[in-house]
């Protein structure tokens, strides 16, 4: 997966495949606060099924967050990583794609 989000992030025609993908539309198009929201939400009880299926949802957006980072050279420094840059800016803008903040994190 992390592929994946490496190959849309970096702006290769591979977005054009995976555009669809669940987590690439979670980080584009969604409100930042529901990938911050998944990231940050514990695994909930439930059937084994139903645990697995969290644990992939929330694995596939960690693996965003780490494809974005490691495309862009690393974005953490030595009092924030890359989540928490995203979330302290998630909070100043709840509406705005969590994409788009990660994208202002390289500027």
């Amino acid at each position: 997966m992390r592929i994946i989000a490496i190959l849309a992030l970096m702006g290769t025609p591979a977005i054009a495949e995976y555009s669809d993908h669940q987590t690439v539309q979670l980080f584009s198009n969604a409100p930042c606060t529901e990938a911050v929201g998944l990231l940050d939400a514990p695994l909930m009880d439930g059937t084994p099924e139903m645990v697995a299926n969290q644990a992939v949802e929330k694995g596939m957006a960690w693996g965003f967050i780490l494809g974005f980072d490691a495309a862009h050279g690393g974005l953490s420094d030595e009092t924030d990583t890359t989540l928490v840059k995203l979330r302290k800016a998630c909070a100043a803008s709840r509406e705005t794609p969590a994409f788009d903040l990660l994208q202002t994190l390289t500027e």
